[in-house]
């Protein structure tokens, strides 16, 4: 299983995740240079951006996100 995880989805459309229109789609990385590049490429695309880390116990920490592109480093507009 690789390290990190972004996940982007359309807040409006979030519950439809999986179906057509598209509501949500997720990303592995294993580096998280690659994730944030991702992630930035993306978050014009999408109303909210998540780069989760994957602990070692199988539970997901948020490492950053963007709403409407804006950056927020924990809650926290970077």
């Amino acid at each position: 299983m690789k390290k990190y995880l972004v996940f982007l989805t359309d807040l409006a459309l979030a519950p439809l995740q999986g179906t057509n229109p598209r509501g949500g789609r997720m990303e592995n990385f294993d580096e998280l240079a690659k994730a944030r590049e991702f992630a930035e490429s993306q978050k014009t695309d999408w109303d909210r951006v998540f780069i989760f880390d994957r602990s070692g116990d199988g539970g997901l920490e948020r490492i950053e996100h963007y709403h409407h592109g804006r950056r927020y480093v924990d809650g926290v507009d970077a």
